[in-house]
């Protein structure tokens, strides 16, 4: 027997679909997923003459415990990621400083502790204003013997398990209260509210697959690196990024939405190392790339493999490393254009299950008298033990 639904309930039944829909669209989001650096001011954000004078990127395995103590302990117990800026102003400008910090933390408690013990130190005073984000604590430098008039506000704020601190220093002409750091504050946590969640991670929560960025090597280089290995940090001139298809030239994006390629993430890292230590270590690690591209399926990710150009004018080795399922290598002695220096630089590209990844490392630039070859071989079997604990990553989480 057919059955037809009276229009007046027809109607009822569209609006409770529509509103169940909407609900499931508007679900509240549990933690900011996005990068630290994601939600900084970038220096066209800035007034006019403003420049940004240095950033960084912190994560855990930098921050050591000798250098912490009880109270830094606290602050930095369980945070992931922790980005800073400095920009500074025009010559001749009444102000003298802008810094901003973005920490990530693994989970809103966390962020919550983190903010109720923090304390800049010696003679900050907290002041009353308004809320950024969900919680917020804002202060005042009291200088006890103050030679200019001048002033220094910081406003720290939190948005579920993501902290941000930002100061602003100048003559008091020009920072005369906590206003400016305030609406900085309330920039920075609109980005957070924004876009908690980066839109590639989106659709890969939406597939039910797992977020790339975990699966890269970082807390494990130290372990895996004996020559000073806790020193990896991104590079801040290259900060990690999500690739998108969109982000390839017209042929290349073609290719990849052919294969269904979802999204990718990569990562660049470097060790600075002193003069001294590069003269004690000449053929250590300087730099990692790495980067891992999802499939929609795993039997298109070979082809995508295939796809992958490697180290531009170096030969691809004809015997593989046996690195995942597949694996292409190149490996070369390069000659720096700008320095005319020498490196040892190996890369690696893999497939596991749906993904294809890539990890690439290379050497500071190699003495005059070094034994080149061995430097290289040295740097391309550094390469291969590492890429097999990447692919072992990429092989536990594979949906």
């Amino acid at each position: 027997m057919r059955k037809f639904i009276p229009a007046g309930l027809a109607f009822l039944v569209l609006i409770a679909i529509s509103v169940a829909t909407f609900s499931l669209l508007r679900q509240p989001v549990a933690l900011v997923e996005g990068d630290a650096w994601d939600f900084r001011l970038r220096p066209e954000e800035m007034p006019t003459g403003w420049t940004l004078d240095g950033q960084s990127v912190q994560l855990p395995h930098n921050l050591g415990a000798a250098q912490l103590g009880t109270d830094g302990a606290a602050v930095f117990s369980n945070v992931r990621q922790i980005y800073s800026a400095r920009y500074t102003p025009p010559p001749d400008s009444a102000y003298a400083e802008f810094t901003l910090e973005v920490l990530i933390y693994n989970a809103v408690a966390d962020a919550q502790a983190a903010l109720e013990v923090e304390s800049p130190g010696e003679n900050w005073e907290r002041i009353e204003g308004p809320t950024v984000g969900e919680q917020t604590v804002i202060w005042h430098y009291r200088d006890p013997a103050p030679v200019v008039d001048q002033n220094l506000y910081r406003v720290d704020f939190r948005y579920l398990n993501a902290i941000g601190s930002v100061t602003m220093f100048g003559q008091t002409a020009a920072v005369p209260n906590a206003d400016e750091a305030l609406a900085y504050a309330r920039r920075i946590s609109a980005k957070m509210q924004t876009a908690p969640v980066p839109a590639p991670l989106q659709r890969l929560h939406s597939r039910q697959l797992p977020d790339p960025r975990p699966l890269l090597l970082l807390s494990e280089l130290p372990q895996l690196d004996p020559t000073l290995g806790d020193r990896w940090e991104v590079n801040p001139q290259a900060l990690g990024a999500w690739t998108e298809n969109e982000d390839f030239n017209a042929e290349g994006r073609a290719v990849l939405e052919q294969l269904g390629r979802i999204t990718g993430y990569q990562l660049y890292l470097i060790k600075p190392l002193s003069a001294e230590e590069l003269a004690q270590n000449p053929e250590a690690a300087y730099a990692v790339f790495q980067q891992v591209s999802v499939y929609g399926l795993a039997e298109n990710a070979p082809r995508g493999l295939a796809a992958m150009i490697g180290l531009p004018g170096a030969p691809e080795s004809p015997q593989p490393p046996a690195v995942g399922e597949r694996a292409r290598l190149w490996s070369t002695l390069l000659r720096r254009r700008d320095t005319n220096a020498t490196i040892a630089i190996t890369e690696i590209n893999f497939v596991v299950d749906r993904y294809v990844a890539t990890l690439q490392v290379q050497t500071a630039a190699l003495p005059a008298d070094a034994d080149q070859n061995a430097a290289l071989n040295a740097n391309q079997q550094r390469a291969i033990a590492w890429a097999q604990v990447l692919a072992e990553k990429l092989r536990t989480v594979k949906p």
